[in-house]
């Protein structure tokens, strides 16, 4: 990995003319031909064209310019050629060898100079490195993985810990613990994004950094689970998954009608399930039974995924978003988002949900309604992988209620 800064990046950035009014402020001016003990120089008008680090939405502008823009173009001239990894002005490439980072980046910091003017601060670059320093994370290239340094580790979580204990909080201490967070989150599965979705919620309303808000035993829960969830695996996490070969696929479903309300998924390798919903879990919305067949299905198949990427095919749109986005602003979708994130966890496999059109999704749309065990049976090695026997669960058609997972507690 090869770093480098851009120089003075939100200056780059010239401010919208409607805005030239709110930036003018007055200073006075000493000519230095004069004498400069005579405070008798001119009061002058100035106005500031460009952003700066105080301007908000700086930092999405400058990624449309940096990313989108020049990146792009130096993609498309090929003076990048390997992949490049960007946090608004912090810059790194990742390459096979020294090298080749190093020129590449000296390539792409002389081609943007000249092109765009761009500057850089050629002071604070690293040279390429197996491991190095950025954005406040050890990355190290061989291992995919990238680590939290030690002091900020241990400052994570005495915070994480005292807010877990706090009967209140203020607005500027949930938007310190929200940073916190998301940076801890950014070494677990990606699943971790709806650990974060409490903590928002309180800050929801509070405008001032002294407004207090009483924290809810949701939030507090989530805030001890961070900080256990760090402990245990020392800040260090993977940020990328290219390790992780193709495991067996699966895709589930979920039906509700009047009469009948059921569910049931079906795994490449041969493996299925189909079950009726009780009375009480049919009342439930049908992104939520959608989300439970997924999680049903990782409940039954997650020991035998360890290692693996496993892509889950899902035609309910909403909950699709969610599990792709890792949180959802419904707490029903959160709740099993957080059972499978901890599924994820405990046996160390990555969930890759897309969307599968319902017309695609037959198999398991057979297994959630009623008779339909027959549809699926004669279509079933259209999915399932060749030379793999289809085993059916040890209780498939029974009638399930939302406390039979524990995953709900």
């Amino acid at each position: 990995m090869t770093v480098a800064d851009v120089d003075d990046a939100f200056s780059y950035i010239p401010l919208a003319p409607w805005l030239w009014a709110f930036m003018l402020f007055r200073w006075f001016v000493v000519n230095r031909d004069d004498d400069e003990d005579d405070p008798s120089a001119d009061l002058h008008c100035y106005v500031n064209l460009f952003a700066d680090f105080g301007t908000r939405g700086a930092p999405g502008t400058f990624k449309l310019i940096l990313v989108d823009v020049f990146i792009g173009m130096a993609r498309s001239e090929f003076v990048l050629t390997i992949p490049i990894v960007v946090y608004v002005d912090d810059v790194a490439l990742v390459s096979g060898s020294q090298e080749q980072g190093d020129q590449e980046m000296h390539d792409l910091q002389v081609w943007t100079s000249i092109l765009t003017g761009l500057g850089w601060q050629v002071l604070k670059g690293l040279c390429a490195a197996q491991v190095n320093l950025y954005i406040g994370f050890w990355w190290n290239t061989p291992s995919l993985t990238r680590t939290l340094p030690e002091k900020k580790l241990a400052a994570y979580l005495s915070v994480l810990l005292d807010a877990s204990k706090s009967p209140s909080l203020t607005l500027h201490d949930y938007q310190s613990l929200a940073g916190k967070m998301q940076r801890g989150l950014m070494t677990l599965p990606p699943g971790a994004a709806c650990l974060l979705v409490n903590c928002y919620i309180l800050m929801s309303g509070l405008t001032l950094p002294w407004q207090r808000r009483r924290t809810t035993r949701a939030a507090r829960q989530d805030f001890l689970f961070v900080h256990d969830l760090l402990r245990f695996n020392q800040g260090r996490g993977y940020y990328s998954y290219a390790g992780f070969p193709t495991g067996p696929g699966f895709c589930s479903d979920a039906s509700k009608s009047r009469d009948y309300t059921g569910g049931g998924w079906v795994t490449t390798d041969g493996y299925y399930d189909h079950y009726k919903y009780g009375s009480s879990a049919s009342r439930k919305p049908i992104d939520y039974l959608e989300g439970d067949s997924v999680l049903r299905c990782e409940t039954d198949n997650a020991h035998r995924w360890t290692g693996l990427m496993i892509p889950a095919g899902i035609d309910n749109k909403s909950f699709e978003l969610s599990a792709e986005a890792g949180r959802s602003r419904a707490d029903r979708l959160n709740d099993l988002l957080r059972g499978s994130f901890v599924l994820q966890l405990q046996y160390n496999f990555i969930l890759a949900p897309y969307w599968l059109a319902s017309a695609e999704n037959y198999l398991a749309d057979a297994l959630s309604r009623r008779n339909g065990l027959e549809a699926f049976l004669s279509r079933a090695y259209e999915f399932v992988e060749a030379g793999c026997i289809l085993r059916a669960h040890h209780e498939a058609g029974r009638t399930v209620t939302l406390a039979d997972n524990d995953y709900l507690d």
